[in-house]
């Protein structure tokens, strides 16, 4: 994995009870999730899937499923997506409309 990856969080992604991880690249947007095997991580990369400069990559369970839904949300232009997790690692994405100039997005479960 990159050294580069600085915003880090975890979650279930696939609804096993393990605990998984997404890792994110704001300078280039690359991103990788982690899947447990609970001796370890099988990476799936999501390069040129997600822009670069978000600040906020955030996982929680906001749908009320198994499944980690994912936020994303960039300080200084307000650009924010919700990703309803679809159970493999992946997400379903949508537009949010936020202001700019939040510091932390934490989700509300």
């Amino acid at each position: 994995m990159s050294p580069g990856f600085t915003l880090i969080d975890t979650g279930d992604l696939n609804g096993d009870g393990m605990i998984d991880v997404i890792l994110y690249d704001p300078t280039n947007g690359y991103a990788a999730t982690g899947l447990s095997t609970g001796t370890g991580f099988n990476f799936t990369a999501w390069n040129g899937y997600y822009s670069p400069e978000f600040t906020s990559v955030k996982l929680g369970y906001y749908t009320g499923h198994t499944t980690a839904d994912l936020t994303l949300y960039n300080a200084h232009t307000a650009t924010g997506y919700f990703g309803t997790g679809t159970g493999t690692g992946a997400f379903n994405f949508q537009s949010l409309f936020w202001s700019p100039g939040y510091d932390t997005v934490s989700p509300k479960t």
